[in-house]
């Protein structure tokens, strides 16, 4: 059987909200002020017991400070172990396309880099999860690029299937 078949995948709707810390890249200022994003997507996840690899993707808005906002479209993947309940995971991906502005400063990018960390914890088809990452904005226009490092919270649950699968 293989790793992509369907009896070893799982598809799940996922909401996801993270404080972001953010700065200007050169900006010597130790500060690092705080924002906020949220999504919400899909996530596919093909199992090979003990480990999975998973793929996502979703829109996510981002408010930096009152003058500063984002709009991404996040594509990810991940590796992880089943241990029980529990899937720790690593992964990385892009955000493929995303338009902000920042101080009435308009840009926009495409595969601006992202590394992640977490964890999920399963409880029957609803999956909760926190992720930390780090993200470097490419801005195409404007005077900088911007890293972002956020906690994400998640909660992912799957749809009701024909066959009961989960």
């Amino acid at each position: 059987m293989s790793v992509w078949s369907p009896e070893r995948q799982d598809r799940r709707f996922e909401l996801h909200f993270a404080p972001v810390w953010y700065r200007g890249i050169g900006n010597r200022d130790a500060r690092w002020p705080l924002g906020f994003e949220i999504g919400f997507g899909s996530r596919s996840v093909a199992r090979v017991r003990p480990f999975l690899l998973s793929w996502s993707s979703e829109p996510a808005f981002r408010a930096l400070d009152s003058k500063s906002f984002a709009l991404s479209i996040l594509q990810r993947v991940f590796a992880g172990v089943e241990l029980g309940p529990i899937e720790p995971e690593v992964g990385g991906g892009v955000s493929m396309l995303t338009l902000d502005v920042f101080h009435a400063n308009y840009s926009i990018e495409m595969a601006s880099p992202r590394a992640e960390a977490g964890a999920w914890l399963h409880i029957g088809a609803l999956r909760l999860g926190a992720h930390a990452y780090g993200e470097l904005l490419w801005r195409w226009f404007g005077d900088r690029d911007y890293l972002l490092r956020g906690v994400a919270f998640e909660v992912g649950i799957a749809p009701s299937t024909p066959e009961g699968r989960q």
